[in-house]
């Protein structure tokens, strides 16, 4: 017979082990409520005990309800979501309209011109609700290679997508740095066994002559770049290595007379063109 469960103790007494119980269930992925307040139960604990817990996690921002298709699941934030959803708390609408507003061009990032058109709100309101969320860490500013002077905002968790062209390019001309990067990547991965792009990047950037330092997008380039060119052979989908080097193989026929006649389609044993009267193989 199955030992019996003891109940955990209810609101009011001891909160941690409940609270334990709920984080260790939820970290194994997200539910929906009535599958968590059933595992809850089977736990010994009440189901009206359990409603109050799920809302005390919930509004201390450990726990959040969030949309998967056409249901609500509960998920357990990580340290850092639980701080940003701390922040997001304390925004206003038109806050949270502009945060939203960013949030959804991801690396891209966006200009004022264009949340004043995505947002309707008036460009002061924007204004002020930006500077609260770069105060707090939720967005930050950064200036697009393509328009030096145009400032920019995005997640603050992120980072922008590299114009590559601002990277390999000096007024459209290839710089020829490119040659020694590639000669630095080839050498760093002939000295390992294998590589990703993150090792490769992790070595460029404590290279002093590798200037400008270049993103992950831009090491991932390069790498493609000498795949292309045979250089570099990738073992899986994030894994590469050196290339093989194939060897030259050798035709003895072109080093002789023979390979080089103009005639010698015309070079018949008994005909006027023949072995026995070239003058090319006496010298040869």
């Amino acid at each position: 017979m199955a030992a019996e469960r003891k109940p955990l103790a209810p609101p009011g007494e001891d909160w941690s082990s409940m609270v334990e119980l709920v984080k260790e269930t939820l970290a194994g992925g997200d539910m929906d409520s009535m599958t968590l307040t059933g595992m809850l139960k089977e736990n010994g604990v009440p189901y009206d005990t359990s409603t109050k817990l799920i809302n005390h996690l919930m509004a201390t921002f450990q726990v959040v309800l969030m949309q998967q298709g056409d249901s609500m699941s509960l998920h357990l934030n990580s340290a850092e979501e639980q701080v940003q959803a701390q922040k997001m708390a304390r925004l206003s609408n038109e806050e949270k309209l502009v945060f939203q507003a960013v949030e959804e061009t991801q690396r891209e990032g966006i200009w004022t011109k264009d949340l004043k058109y995505k947002t309707g709100l008036h460009k002061s309101v924007i204004d002020k609700a930006l500077a609260k969320l770069v105060s707090v860490q939720l967005i930050r500013t950064f200036k697009p290679a393509s328009s030096k002077s145009r400032k920019m905002y995005m997640l603050y968790s992120l980072e922008p997508v590299v114009d590559t062209s601002d990277v390999w390019y000096t007024n459209q001309e290839l710089i020829g740095f490119v040659d020694n990067v590639s000669s630095v990547v080839l050498q760093f991965i002939q000295s390992r066994s294998s590589v990703t792009a993150e090792d490769v990047a992790a070595h460029l950037a404590s290279h002093e002559a590798i200037k400008p330092p270049l993103a992950l997008v831009n090491v991932q380039e390069l790498i493609e770049l000498l795949i292309r060119t045979g250089e570099v052979a990738r073992l899986d989908e994030s894994t590469f290595v050196c290339a093989p080097q194939s060897v030259p193989t050798y035709n003895g026929f072109t080093h002789t007379p023979c390979g080089h006649c103009p005639v010698f389609g015309d070079c018949h044993e008994d005909g006027i063109i023949s072995p026995a009267k070239c003058i090319y193989l006496d010298d040869w």
